[in-house]
Order: structure tokens, then sequence, then C-alpha cells
């Protein structure tokens, strides 16, 4: 996520508000990779948004490149699709699936105004 062509791809929409407030902290860690900083983020969210334990696993790395348009879901095809990107293609669970989903879902739906105050 931090290439701009990433944070443009349609699904990751507004996804650029969350990079811009999770920037200082990762300026602050640098030894942290992106995938690894992004996915404990997706953790905590979870955690403090009152779901269940997720466990976390460091060693991501991250990519010199972005990945292209087209590779993520597409959100009005169900679970079995979910899956079959997320699981076959990418190496994920459905542990990390609910992680991911609930950082889209949390983060469409609180406004950012209100984070900060």
């Amino acid at each position: 996520m931090r290439y701009k062509a990433e944070l443009n791809h349609g699904a990751n929409n507004g996804l650029d508000i969350d990079v811009m407030l999770f920037e200082p902290f990762k300026e602050q860690f640098p030894i942290i990779s992106y995938g690894d900083f992004y996915q404990l983020a997706g953790v905590v969210i979870v955690e403090v948004a009152g779901g269940p334990d997720v466990p976390f696993h460091s060693g991501r790395e991250d990519k010199e490149e972005p990945a292209v348009e087209g590779r993520l879901p597409d959100a009005t095809k169900g679970n079995d699709h979910l899956r079959d990107v997320f699981i076959k293609t990418m190496g994920l669970d459905d542990i990390d699936i609910v992680t991911l989903s609930g950082g889209h879902t949390l983060g469409a739906a609180h406004n950012i105004t209100s984070i900060n105050n």
C-alpha cells in the first residue's frame, strides 16, 4: 500500500486516509515491513472492535512494485471468490481474510474526524 498505483485500485478506495494516519508510526519503526505493519494494524483493529483474538505472525516482505489492478477480489462474488483470490492466489487463510475484510469494513463505516476527536 505504499504505492500510489495500489491506492488508486478500485478495491482500495478510501484507504489513502488510513495510509496517511499510519505513516508516522511506520516512520518510527522502519524495521517493520509495510506488509507486517498493516497486518498488525488489522489485528489490533479487530481486537479493539471486540472481535476475536487474531494471531499475528511477522515475516512479510514488501514488494518493489505494486500489484497490478484486477488482482483483488470482486466484492459482489461472495465467499468462494474471496477464498479463490486470497487463499489460492495470495496464500492467506480464513483468519487473514476476516482481518482484511474487517479493516475495510471498519474503515468505510467510521468518519475519520471522529477518530481524531
